[in-house]
């Protein structure tokens, strides 16, 4: 019992570590904010670029980028420091995602070159090297009271990266939604929620079928039929799902994880994980390098 409980508060920390509010340190901060539909927008910029130590006693320092856009994860790497130029070189992905009964944690090695350059009293950013993700080093996931940990942690918290990049590619690629959904629930400037938007075309099953026709947000190549000799269902992760929808819309590679309510537990159990990766390569080439950054000073 010890043991477990010093489990959880160390998830809990970890948590709190990489959402904690970083714009009281050294940090590059956007003038961009997330705007809702409503015309309100969300407090915190769009981007942060948290430096680690001071800048003027080092040639170079660590460094964090977060943004809403990809809320469960950062890129950490290390900013070379020259005059009036700003170096970052990406090392690392690392993420984090809960939900009532657990959560997922890993980081992976990565690489990626960005530079920053003042122009007045702003800094912009190009993109020298796009971003790279590679192998796995650290993979955790809690499901209840059970810890997968070690060779375990590491293989199942891949298989769930490789699933939701691939899914996610798949939905932007070959269904073209959009490359880049402004926030996770709510309707954005941007973009409607990313959950409105991709979850019915998913998971029909938790809509209903017929709304979704009738809403004409039904996938165009499945016509729904109540004939039992056409309809055929698949039982996985406590629910029932039409094999025959997978079949008529999902690519051989995502069918059977679809039918086995693989594909439902990796969005129930890391949703905003599954967003962050939705969103990072758009995030990292279009959304990092449009923006116009002020370089905020912590005052000791």
């Amino acid at each position: 019992m010890k043991k477990k409980i010093i489990n959880i508060i160390s998830g809990i920390m970890f948590f709190l570590l990489i959402h904690s509010c970083v714009s009281t340190g050294n940090n590059f901060v956007s003038g961009e904010h997330t705007v809702f539909a409503n015309g309100k927008e969300e407090k915190d910029p769009l981007i942060i670029i948290s430096l680690k130590d001071s800048i003027e006693e080092n040639r170079s320092v660590e460094v964090e980028i977060r943004s809403s856009l990809i809320p469960a994860m950062s890129l950490l790497g290390e900013m070379e420091i020259f005059p009036d130029i700003r170096v970052i070189y990406i090392t690392q992905l690392s993420f984090f995602d809960n939900w009532p009964n657990g959560w997922t944690s890993g980081s992976y090695e990565a690489s990626g070159k960005i530079t920053l350059i003042q122009k007045n009293d702003f800094w912009f950013c190009s993109i020298d090297d796009e971003l790279e993700i590679w192998d796995i080093v650290s993979g955790q996931i809690r499901y209840y009271d059970t810890y997968y940990r070690g060779d375990q942690g590491l293989r199942k918290v891949r298989n769930r990266v490789d699933r939701l990049k691939e899914v996610s590619r798949y939905l932007v690629e070959e269904q073209k939604f959009p490359g880049l959904f402004g926030h996770f629930k709510k309707e954005t400037t941007r973009s409607p929620g990313f959950t409105s938007a991709v979850t019915p075309f998913l998971f029909p099953e938790r809509y209903g079928f017929k709304k979704l026709e009738t809403l004409k947000e039904l996938a165009p190549k499945f016509i729904d039929s109540t004939d039992p000799d056409i309809q055929e269902f698949s039982m996985g992760a406590g629910l029932r799902w039409r094999v025959d929808y997978s079949t008529a819309v999902f690519p051989e590679n995502l069918r059977e994880l679809r039918n086995s309510g693989t594909l439902w537990r990796d969005f129930e159990e890391a949703p905003e994980l599954f967003f962050s990766f939705y969103n990072l390569p758009a995030f990292f080439t279009e959304v990092l390098p449009k923006g116009k950054y002020i370089f905020h000073l912590k005052k000791e």
